[in-house]
């Protein structure tokens, strides 16, 4: 069988054709394993982006959630705010009149110490003593100015308390939404 396939190879064309065939083989294994190798890689490649995918769709679930509770938590406080603040005015008007029944209506500042107070810090941020209750001009107004009753203090007294204590919740509110500060 060698013998034969040696006298066959003495001719130059079929060692030249058995050459090529092999030489077509081998290409045709490289090329096979080439193919595998991409196919392998863009599997991977694929997995890689689904898991990526996965991760982002996991994050995003995950800040739409964490966004909905504060949303809800934002919510809820506003509306506590609005009882809050609804509260606070009925607390104004019952105090103001249980005031009004109290005081006897009678001058206790002069025109004179109601404009030394409207005047003394001559910043605009600071609150005037409120109108009189009696119908006259607001407080100061004028040059002269007129006196201040028991009934005004007591009001101008009661407001400056309830802005105080409204500035001193929210303050308290804002801090624990935030935390301390350092």
């Amino acid at each position: 069988m060698w013998a034969l396939l040696l006298s066959k190879l003495s001719n130059p064309l079929i060692i030249v054709v058995i050459g090529v065939t092999a030489v077509a083989g081998i290409q045709t294994i490289r090329v096979a394993s080439v193919k595998s190798d991409l196919a392998k890689e863009r599997q991977s490649r694929a997995e890689a982006a689904t898991r990526a995918a996965e991760a982002y769709s996991a994050e995003l679930k995950r800040r739409d959630d964490e966004f909905a509770k504060v949303q809800a938590e934002a919510t809820k406080l506003g509306a506590d705010l609005a009882v809050s603040d609804a509260q606070h005015a009925i607390t104004k008007i019952e105090r103001d009149d249980a005031i009004r029944l109290a005081t006897k209506n009678r001058t206790c500042l002069s025109a004179s110490a109601v404009g030394v107070l409207n005047r003394s810090t001559g910043s605009p941020d600071v609150p005037k003593v409120p109108e009189t209750t009696s119908g006259q001009q607001n407080v100061g107004e004028d040059a002269a100015g007129t006196p201040a009753t028991d009934t005004d203090v007591a009001l101008w007294i009661s407001a400056a308390k309830e802005q105080y204590a409204k500035c001193a919740k929210r303050l308290a509110d804002w801090q624990e939404w935030y935390g301390d500060l350092p």
